[in-house]
């Protein structure tokens, strides 16, 4: 059966729109919102880029460093203390970093930063990467409502004149303010180990003999036969008492 040139056209006609509506709309939409995403994203270096971490507060400063000689992924503390870190509570920050979205930006002037409480910032976070760059992110004052912190992330090369001050989430700023100890790898104490090794012991011990306070059957049978003699004396009626002479005497008399 042979197509009319006219209907060959219609069908051309109909697949071209369809693929502009694809490529142009549909696909074009789609690369819009990927680009937005990305806009969003504060930072675009992966977690496993990151060396080290320092927090830098008012009232301390804490620095977490991957130790690159161990087999597994392992982080330490070393300032204020040296002491291993709880690898779970780092791997957390790591993707609390990588993950960090701002949803609202605000451009202005160096010389208005004060007003967001970013010319002396609250915390400013440290992230030295593998190719020994250093990327810095400021942390001011909460915005009106509380929700959200104004951040700002130094800008490499010459200062700029004019800054994007970013609206983040205050959840970020409760990880970087938890206290020392909470990163720390925790341990069980000495005292509790040994008290439960103490334990384990007790109990591979084999129990001693205890004194059975049971009879044996000579003794029970023994025990026995005594109880039926008392019962036969109670039960046995007592003997008459014979009259003696001087009751004969006085009830002659």
């Amino acid at each position: 059966m042979k197509i009319k040139k006219t209907t060959l056209t219609l069908i051309l006609t109909a697949l071209a729109l369809g693929g502009f509506v694809y490529f142009y709309e549909i696909r074009g939409k789609q690369q819009q919102a990927e680009l937005q995403e990305q806009q969003k994203q504060v930072f675009n270096f992966k977690s496993e880029e990151i060396q080290a971490i320092t927090i830098k507060q008012e009232s301390e400063i804490l620095t977490l460093t991957k130790d690159e000689n161990a087999e597994e992924a392992t982080w330490k503390i070393t300032a204020p203390t040296e002491k291993e870190a709880d690898l779970l509570t780092v791997e957390f920050l790591l993707d609390q970093i990588t993950g960090l979205k701002s949803d609202r930006s605000i451009n202005t002037p160096v010389s208005q930063l004060s007003e967001y409480g970013l010319e002396k910032p609250e915390i400013t976070v440290e992230i030295k990467l593998q190719d020994e760059r250093t990327r810095r992110l400021f942390l001011g004052k909460a915005d009106f409502d509380g929700t959200s912190i104004y951040s700002q992330v130094e800008a490499e090369g010459e200062p700029p004149k004019e800054v994007s001050v970013l609206l983040l989430s205050v959840n970020f700023k409760n990880v970087l303010t938890k206290p020392v100890a909470e990163w720390e790898k925790q341990e069980k104490p000495e005292e509790s180990s040994a008290e439960t090794e103490e334990s384990t012991e007790k109990k591979d011990e084999p129990e001693t003999a205890k004194p059975s306070s049971e009879k044996s059957p000579e003794q029970l049978e023994e025990s026995t036969e005594k109880k039926d003699d008392v019962q036969i004396e109670k039960s046995s009626p007592k003997p008459e008492a014979s009259p003696s002479p001087t009751d004969d005497y006085l009830l002659t008399e």
